[in-house]
């Protein structure tokens, strides 16, 4: 089937004076005809009309409670030909929470549609009716995708931005409790602080999952007062922190990335930058939102109301938009070189419902410390302070060699741990999944995935059974990546990785090599087979090999399984494949070679079956020997 694009853009809310409006993007990278747009959500469904879509192009279905189509304000709104638009009263039936968007192909000579592209969207309803104009924001575009959820342990949520691959700008409020901050008695150590957690491009329960190892503050006494004090201006210029993440984020070539900080000092500064208009700004604000339990990314439009400078750094005070949970989150624009933020949203001034909220500048101060941060140099900024948080979680150094225990069809290997020296809190269970790279040979694979419960007198983790298939290089890489649980949620997320050496040669013990008689002579297979041959010697023009190369070969081990096992060198001859499974792979495998049989194994199969006629495809060792030493005896 042709690629689908998909997008969904909405108003998302199910409560408050506006009509809930879903539109669905489609674009194909072929002509189709009979294709059906839909939304669904536990059981309820919305269908379009059977639409075609044209190739290259965007197409829209837009779901709307009111009598007239609406053209939205957000972000890919395009033109639609033809009948796009169908009238629904969505409100009565769907709930907040998760709702799906599927493109589906019709099949008119059964009735029936399968899905070719679905995607998740969130919708909310205010339970404060606040009037909040918010658009749900979509994960995988830019910029919603360098944009995250934030939880530890003395905060309950927040948000925050990447400014670079491994650093995320925030508030300090969202790290630590700024009462806490300001008390004399707080020793502004973090020594309570036991995990913070960054879900980048959070929708649902996808996301991007990062632990943070540093927490950076703009300054040391960012919280003079408390947070809440409608007066103190400085605390919400101050409230910033940046975040170290336990690895970089992975980049897709062509996307920016991560948010450029413009820098301003002045109201003019920022009504330059704006051209007068307005800018955008996108988080998870959750205080008072309905979503069955979901954290999604919301996004709205503000205005800047006023710009208070002091100190090197700057207040800016905008609408009232903003709910517990939106803390943290970019004030940006697009500008001509990309994404820039110039503020973080701190939150509002006072406690009451529809107060202004206010975020802290990206003064030249601010943009001077983050520099440092970034550069791995946060003490040149000597009004901050920073803290490592410790890493609870596996790290690929705990890993210290990958064994391969037995071999068969199928493999059992095994890595050794080195963690003793590990703390690990709030984690019973890890899980692994073990790839399989074998080059140039073919692709990446998972071949084994187990969950254990990891702790300091583990000593090793094993995979049973890992199949890598029919063919495979000799010289190869596994691939072992570690799943640690998200303290605050059901799922996963990644860890580390990290890379073994996987090579058949060193731990293959027993492999067959067949009788090659272009580099082989039928004196290497008696010297195969008999090893030690003290006592004897074997006469040199009596040694004979009669059958096809194909149906001898020699190992240094073997092990069939049950008693059929050899663990020294030999030789196998057989009237099948030389190089045979050591497990069974089919009830009537077997290699025919096309040659002579042998009268006396004519004999011996008469006798035991009558009626069996003559062998074929022999495989017979010949030699002699002459007695040495009477006294040795095998």
């Amino acid at each position: 089937m042709s690629k689908i694009d998909l997008l969904v853009d909405t108003n998302a809310q199910l409560s408050g004076d506006n009509d809930l409006i879903i539109s669905v993007h489609v674009r194909s990278a072929i002509d189709m005809d009979n294709v059906v747009i839909a939304i669904d959500q536990d059981g309820q469904s919305f269908s379009s009309e059977t639409i075609s879509l044209k190739a290259g192009d965007w197409t829209a279905v837009t779901f709307s409670e009111g009598d007239e189509p609406l053209t939205l304000t957000g972000v890919h709104q395009h033109e639609c030909e033809g009948s796009c638009y169908i009238n629904q009263n969505l409100s009565e039936v769907l709930e907040p929470g998760s709702v799906t968007a599927s493109v589906r192909a019709w099949d008119q000579n059964s009735e029936q549609s399968h899905i070719i592209e679905e995607k998740q969207f969130g919708l909310f309803k205010d339970l404060e009716d606040r009037g909040l104009e918010w658009f749900w924001a979509y994960p995988n575009l830019e910029p919603f995708n360098m944009i995250g959820h934030i939880k530890s342990h003395s905060i309950s949520q927040g948000t925050g931005f990447l400014i670079d691959k491994q650093h995320v700008l925030t508030n300090a409020h969202v790290v630590v409790d700024a009462d806490d901050w300001a008390s004399k008695s707080h020793p502004k150590d973090l020594h309570e602080l036991e995990f913070i957690e960054f879900s980048l491009g959070r929708s649902g329960g996808s996301a991007d999952f990062h632990a943070v190892s540093h927490v950076f503050f703009y300054r040391e006494d960012w919280a003079k007062t408390s947070w809440k004090n409608f007066n103190q201006q400085e605390t919400h210029a101050h409230d910033l922190a940046i975040l170290r993440l336990d690895r970089e984020v992975e980049m897709t070539t062509g996307e920016q990335g991560y948010f450029d900080l413009s820098v301003t000092s002045s109201i003019e500064d920022v009504n330059e930058l704006l051209e007068g208009s307005t800018f955008d700004i996108s988080g998870y604000g959750g205080a008072g939102i309905e979503t069955a339990g979901n954290h999604f990314q919301w996004r709205f439009t503000d205005q800047v109301s006023d710009y208070n400078l002091f100190d090197g750094s700057a207040e800016i005070e905008l609408g009232a938009n903003i709910v517990q949970g939106h803390s943290g989150s970019p004030m940006y624009i697009s500008g001509d070189q990309g994404w820039e933020a110039f503020g973080v949203l701190t939150g509002q001034r006072g406690m009451w419902v529809f107060a202004d909220g206010v975020g802290a500048a990206i003064t030249e101060d601010v943009a001077s410390w983050a520099d440092a941060v970034v550069a791995d140099n946060p003490d040149d900024w000597d009004l901050g302070v920073w803290r490592e948080i410790p890493n609870h979680y596996l790290k690929d150094e705990f890993f210290v060699g990958a064994e391969v225990i037995q071999i068969e069809d199928s493999y059992t290997i095994r890595f050794e741990l080195d963690i003793d020296s590990a703390v690990w809190s709030n984690q019973e269970y890890v899980k692994f999944d073990l790839h399989f790279d074998p080059g140039q040979d073919g692709n990446v694979k998972k071949v084994a995935s187990t969950e254990k419960s990891i702790g300091p007198k583990s000593s090793y983790l094993s995979f049973s059974d890992v199949s890598l298939g029919e063919h495979y290089p000799k010289e190869a890489e596994l691939i072992l990546f570690g799943h640690a649980r998200s303290l605050f949620d059901t799922g996963f997320y990644t860890a580390f990785a990290t890379t073994f050496p996987f090579s058949l040669s060193s731990f293959q013990k027993n492999e067959f090599t067949l009788y090659d008689s272009t580099e082989q002579s039928p004196r290497d297979l008696i010297k195969k087979a008999l090893g030690n041959t003290d006592g004897i010697s074997v006469i040199d023009n009596s040694v004979n090999y009669l059958g096809a190369e194909a149906a001898a070969s020699t190992f240094e081990s073997v092990d069939f399984g049950g008693d059929v096992r050899m663990h020294h060198p030999g030789v196998l001859l057989t009237s099948g494949d030389g190089d045979p499974p050591l497990s069974n792979t089919s009830d009537s495998y077997t290699v025919e070679h096309y040659t002579s049989g042998d009268s006396q194994f004519d004999a011996l199969a008469q006798e035991a079956f009558g009626g069996a006629g003559t062998t074929n495809d022999a495989a017979i060792l010949e030699f002699q020997f002459t007695v040495d030493d009477p006294a040795i005896k095998s």
